[in-house]
């Protein structure tokens, strides 16, 4: 059986698709032996890992995580006893967020599945919202003039164009939060207009963690701790504020892995190919020299950690933000 790779930009997306498949294969009667790059500190427990549980279990199946981490030699080795299992029809899948190492280029080298999860186009995300608001307006129609619900009817798509066109503006990066502004909207009993979505739908905050950002690019534990207490306790949400912290991280990471790529790289470049403001160009590249980039990795996987411990309910999202800052301060 090959193994199945999940990866890509959309770490959230390729996480959510690794439970799934686990869940698949739970109902088919697996045993699952779930593995981390911590589990496999040599090639001994390599051997010892991938070997024990088959033997007493012919319905094993194995979930490795964050195999990047480990060492090359643990690596080569893992990747080896993954090739033996293949060939005994072992279900082996792995999830791994860092799209650029050399683990997920050797996992192509042997052609192995690779399902890369990718982050929503602009395009996609403005055809996802006008669908939504058609939906929405379509249906406010019907409830506002039943006597009309046999005819025909079409919203103008000037409103719809209008109505979208704010969304996006009040939404700006954080498409996440699509899925929560429609069930609010979808209960507004009136027509939705462009002043209407911008009275309910919150404008986007990446403005406010900005301040929050500085501090942790910059290592002050204290200040950051501060601010974040200020920031929850005027009605900041914990989740949100992860999330926003987590796309700037990922950025820097980005940023910083171009950089030890190509130390001769042009500031246009990594400014375009890192996705990030112009204006922001100076606090990345001085957090890019302040923090090391296997730090920075170890950042983003512990991040997925905290997020997946979040949805287990084996913490608060409150503890969890605390935890990531208190990381990003060490």
């Amino acid at each position: 059986m090959i193994p199945i790779v999940f990866t890509g930009e959309n770490r959230t997306g390729a996480r959510s698709a690794f439970d799934l498949a686990l869940k698949t294969l739970d109902k088919r009667w697996y045993s699952i032996v779930r593995l981390t790059n911590n589990q496999l500190s040599n090639q001994q427990e390599v051997q010892r890992q991938l070997s024990t549980a088959a033997f007493f279990n012919t319905n094993t199946a194995y979930a490795l995580s964050y195999i990047s981490e480990c060492k090359k030699l643990v690596q080569t080795a893992l990747i080896k006893a993954i090739k033996s299992l293949a060939k005994s029809k072992t279900p082996v899948v792995f999830f791994e967020p860092d799209i650029g190492s050399s683990f997920l280029k050797e996992a192509r080298k042997n052609l192995w599945k690779i399902v890369e999860c990718k982050p929503k186009s602009r395009a996609d995300l403005a055809k996802e919202i006008g669908n939504l608001v058609r939906s929405i307006e379509l249906s406010s129609y019907d409830r506002t003039s039943p006597s009309t619900k046999n005819v025909h009817t079409s919203v103008p798509r000037t409103a719809t164009t209008g109505t979208s066109q704010a969304i996006a503006e009040q939404l700006g990066e954080e498409s996440h939060r699509l899925g929560t502004e429609a069930r609010k909207l979808a209960k507004y009993p009136d027509r939705l207009t462009p002043e209407v979505i911008r009275d309910l739908v919150p404008p986007a905050k990446e403005g406010k963690v900005w301040g929050l950002v500085d501090l942790l690019f910059a290592g002050k534990a204290h200040a950051s701790g501060q601010l974040t207490k200020r920031l929850l306790a005027s009605g900041e949400q914990p989740l949100l504020l992860m999330h926003l912290l987590y796309q700037q991280f990922r950025k820097l990471t980005l940023f910083a892995t171009l950089k030890s790529e190509n130390p001769s790289i042009s500031r246009s470049t990594l400014i375009s190919s890192a996705g990030i403001p112009p204006f922001t160009y100076d606090r990345f590249a001085f957090a890019e020299r302040n923090i090391d980039l296997p730090r920075l990795k170890q950042l983003l996987c512990s991040f997925t950690d905290l997020e997946y411990e979040i949805k287990t309910g084996e913490i608060t999202p409150e503890a969890a933000l605390a935890l990531f800052i208190a990381a990003t301060t060490l």
